[in-house]
Order: C-alpha cells, then sequence, then structure tokens
C-alpha cells in the first residue's frame, strides 16, 4: 500500500510542477535578436546603432548605447498585457551591466539610465507603482552589474496600459556608455503548469515497473 500511495504521489508531481511563466516576450534574447521588445530615439524609431545584440557563445544579449551622436535619449521598451497578470503576485526578476568609456566622473555629469514601468502618459513607475523608477537614476561611470528580483505591487493588474522600459538617458558629456540586458523576467508566482506527456511517460513506467517487481516478489516468497 505505501508503495502504491508513494508511486501516485511521484506520479503527481511528474504531471504538476511549479514554474514561472514570463509575461515579458524574449526577456532573455534567447532568439538572438529584438523580437518582441521596440525600441526608441527620442521619441522617434530606434537609432539601429544605438540597440545591438551581443552573441557570447550560447547566449545572447541586447545592447543599448548613448551619446555616439547627439540623442538625448534610448528606450527599449515592449507592452504587457495585463490580462495575463492573474491574482498572484508578481516577480520582477533582472541581470544586467552598465559601463562607460569614462571613469571617475564627478556626481550627476555622466551619462545615466532608468529603468521602470510606464501607463501610457509617459512618466515611469517603481515596484510600488509610484512615480519614479526601480533603481533610482544611477550615473553610468564605470562597469557595475545588477542582479536580484523585485516583488511588484498589486495596483499594476489594475492598470489599461502596462509597459516595461529600460531607457539610457545622455548628459552630454560627449562620452559614450551603454547598458547590456542579459535577461529581464516578469513572472507570477507560484503558478503551476502541465508537463507534457512525453517527459512523464518514462517516469510513470518506473514507478509500474517498481509496483510489479514488488508484487512478484511477493509472489515468490
Amino acid at each position: 500500500m505505501k508503495l502504491c500511495n508513494a508511486a501516485g504521489l511521484l506520479a503527481l508531481a511528474a504531471v504538476w510542477q511549479p514554474a514561472h511563466a514570463s509575461l515579458l516576450t524574449n526577456g532573455n534574447f534567447e532568439t538572438c535578436d529584438l523580437s518582441g521588445w521596440s525600441t526608441d530615439s527620442d521619441g522617434s524609431a530606434g537609432n539601429s546603432s544605438d540597440f545591438t545584440i551581443i552573441s557570447g557563445g550560447d547566449t545572447c544579449s541586447a545592447r543599448i548605447y548613448i551619446d555616439q551622436d547627439e540623442t538625448f535619449a534610448n528606450t527599449l521598451y515592449q507592452q504587457i498585457d495585463t490580462a495575463t497578470l492573474g491574482s498572484e503576485p508578481l516577480t520582477l526578476s533582472y541581470d544586467f551591466t552598465v559601463d562607460s568609456t569614462t571613469q571617475g566622473q564627478l556626481p550627476f555629469t555622466a551619462d545615466y539610465f532608468t529603468i521602470g514601468f510606464g501607463d501610457g502618459s509617459g512618466l515611469l513607475y517603481n515596484a510600488d507603482a509610484d512615480i519614479g523608477s526601480l533603481f533610482n537614476q544611477p550615473d553610468i561611470d564605470g562597469p557595475m552589474a545588477y542582479q536580484g528580483e523585485l516583488t511588484l505591487s498589486e495596483e499594476f493588474k489594475a492598470w489599461d496600459i502596462l509597459t516595461f522600459e529600460i531607457q539610457l538617458i545622455s548628459n552630454f558629456d560627449a562620452s559614450p556608455a551603454w547598458l547590456t540586458v542579459n535577461s529581464f523576467s516578469l513572472d507570477i508566482a507560484n503558478e503551476q503548469v502541465s508537463v507534457s506527456s512525453p517527459a512523464t511517460f518514462p517516469l510513470l513506467l518506473c514507478v509500474f515497473g517498481l509496483i510489479r517487481r514488488r508484487t512478484t516478489n511477493k509472489l515468490e516468497c
């Protein structure tokens, strides 16, 4: 009986497993292009030279430049379907770096970045759905890496329009800076998804094999 119970639990665990369903398309740039994303340079279509893909073997990242020309702001963004937000908490995971050709600049004189959520008004909002940004507006003064995750306010789920925006802004120091996006993922916590039958079938065969072996051993005794 204990073996049968264990087999049932094992099979159930194989069919239903916790998983995160990202609401950002191509957030880790696995397609090695900007599919799912849009670009903007000062309110117009993004300058192609300011948005590039960096290939690193089996992975790709997106890179945004500023101060390569007279552009004031470059933005990489995408709109999120609010109908998919669900009722569970939302978590934003991030992995990106920044760097610049000039280092040791005085505060507030270097190029800087701002990342946040938009509502179509042109304003950005932080994780609490307040006007602001997720990381304030840090100067880009040499290399810096950012990794981690943020839990978002429930208020975002009531918005009709929701965008995720990564902006690089010039301070007109005539010294290029860049932001490299390795991945952003907007996840619904605790969501469960069904694993396909081919993935569970070998495990179920093993379970039934164990039951058959146990039954055979009993008969031999």
